[in-house]
């Protein structure tokens, strides 16, 4: 990080930001804060398959 550690906390919540779009426009109810992010969705199995087809890979993409 190039000013330290203080920046952490911003930069990733920039990350985040972009990452959660993507989840949105992907069709997901997505919510994030910070580093908690909360997926909604009616169906425990429909949103079970969203965790392991989409969020689960594209995360593992992008290292995290």
């Amino acid at each position: 990080m190039p000013f330290g550690v203080a920046t952490a906390p911003w930069a990733f919540t920039k990350l985040m930001r972009e990452v959660i779009s993507h989840l949105r426009k992907l069709g997901a109810r997505t919510s994030g804060y910070i580093d908690d992010v909360l997926l909604a969705e009616a169906r425990r199995r429909r949103l079970q398959a969203f965790v392991l087809g989409t969020v689960h890979p594209l995360l593992a993409s992008l290292g995290l």
